[in-house]
């Protein structure tokens, strides 16, 4: 069920990246005020210390975001630019490595073309990204000038090192980031944009696929996703890929052995972070899923997932490895929601109009995995916090489950005006929530997340 954040307190100072100077420790638990020490859990990071410093959950979510915000005008216009509708004048759109400052700069440049852009996708979704950065951009050059005279302040170093859109038409799109100063690298999925990107998204029965983790006790042999998700992350790469000994390489294979395991093989403590808005969250949420199901010494531990604004990718079947890895601490999901947006709530069941379709499993339920931070607007509580809490009693678990079930219910998300629900799902919405909340994340360290029984229940000890 939904409860309200009782937000930790930090004692330690905070370094200029927003992460404690006092202590890195990945498992260390903040002093929360009016937690008996029975709520507080082992954090399952621990298993992973390795002295790596995580940022405050505000900059976590903040950095993620941003590369959200700025795959779609960048995509845009190198899609310009490779059709011969616009002339590059920076010289940069096609290029990489190309830094965030450099990204808004060029989007900026450019805002005629972007502009162009939305009556193609929407009268305001081209305009409201572009009010974003904008708003961004003014912000992170405050924070240059700050910086300046001395002010400690949020930098960050990220760099795209690829870019993968030259066959959007066929096939998803993202960007792969490397940042030297935060010690990551990111895979950031865009979301729905072209006419396949839709149909991907409606394509909602359930596929069973092989469990990563079958071999666990707990586990079963199959797992149940949405069969669009999965298979545009799954299926064969469009560009033809190859993989060393010649086989053909899926989109996710293409990404993890010519992008991902490369850098953190150059860059040793570098971790992966995984992002996406709308369809590119349940792509990420995939992705990260099967990434840290990979042998620890390809792929370091914990992999870091922050998806915003994305729909339910699996069954129970799916939360139950999902929650394996996070309790296992290889997994750590923040799912970023705002209250009212449609699309965090759905898809609720399986369906295909053929329902007698081969292993469609019409009508089994999708459930919501990782942490949700919702976000609320003109409310007291204007972010609660819900994970489906890993229960030993039957009563308990059934009552966690209903009262999540109305919280995520069309009734409880229902707006009187139908185009009002439109902006909910925006970036621009979700970039003003989050600011909205910046003192409150600022105190709140992810892993500290895992360690509270109030949040997770029995996470840690239940398998």
């Amino acid at each position: 069920m939904f409860d309200q954040i009782c937000w930790p307190s930090q004692s330690d100072n905070k370094g200029e990246d927003g992460s404690s100077t006092a202590t890195k420790s990945s498992s260390s638990v903040s002093v929360i005020d009016d937690i008996d020490d029975e709520e507080l859990l082992v954090s399952p990071f621990i298993a992973y210390e390795d002295g790596y410093n995580w940022p405050s959950a505000y900059t976590e979510i903040d950095e993620m975001m941003e590369a959200c915000i700025l795959i779609y005008p960048l995509a845009e216009l190198r899609r310009q630019v490779r059709d011969k509708e616009m002339e590059d004048t920076t010289g940069l759109i096609l290029q990489t490595p190309l830094t965030r400052s450099q990204i808004m700069d060029v989007i900026e440049t450019n805002e005629e073309a972007i502009t162009k852009a939305s009556s193609k996708f929407g009268d305001e979704f081209y305009r409201d990204v572009l009010k974003t950065v904008q708003e961004r951009n003014m912000v992170a050059k405050a924070r240059a000038e700050s910086r300046k005279s001395g002010h400690t302040v949020h930098i960050t170093a990220a760099s795209i090192i690829a870019f993968d859109d030259k066959f959007e038409q066929e096939e998803l799109v993202y960007s792969i980031e490397a940042d030297v100063i935060r010690k990551r690298i990111t895979v950031c999925f865009r979301g729905s944009v072209t006419k396949l990107d839709w149909a991907t998204d409606f394509e909602i029965y359930m596929k069973d696929v092989s469990n990563p983790l079958q071999s666990h006790i707990s586990q079963e042999p199959t797992i149940r996703v949405h069969h669009g998700f999965h298979d545009y992350l799954f299926g064969p790469s469009s560009r033809g890929a190859k993989g060393p000994n010649g086989e053909d390489l899926s989109e996710y294979q293409e990404i993890m052995q010519q992008h991902v395991l490369p850098v953190l093989k150059q860059y040793p403590g570098f971790k992966l972070y995984v992002t996406g808005h709308s369809l590119g969250a349940a792509l990420a949420t995939l992705f990260a899923f099967e990434a840290a199901a990979e042998p620890d010494t390809h792929v370091p531990k914990p992999v870091s997932l922050f998806s915003i604004a994305g729909p339910y990718v699996g069954d129970e079947s799916f939360r139950s490895a999902h929650q394996l890895l996070e309790s296992l601490g290889k997994l750590r999901h923040i799912r970023v929601s705002n209250h009212k947006d449609l699309v965090t709530i759905v898809p609720k069941v399986s369906w295909r109009f053929n329902v007698f379709g081969t292993n469609s499993h019409v009508g089994a339920l999708f459930k919501h995995v990782g942490v949700n931070l919702r976000f609320y607007e003109g409310t007291t509580t204007p972010v609660e916090i819900s994970y489906p809490r890993v229960r030993s009693g039957f009563f308990s678990s059934t009552f966690d489950e209903l009262a999540r079930g109305w919280d995520q219910s069309y009734f409880s998300n229902i707006s009187w005006n139908p185009m009002a629900h439109r902006p909910f799902h925006g970036l621009r919405e979700y970039n003003k929530r989050l600011e909205a909340n910046k003192s409150l994340l600022e105190q709140t360290y992810v892993n500290d997340l895992y360690a509270r029984k109030n949040v997770v229940g029995n996470l840690v000890p239940h398998f």
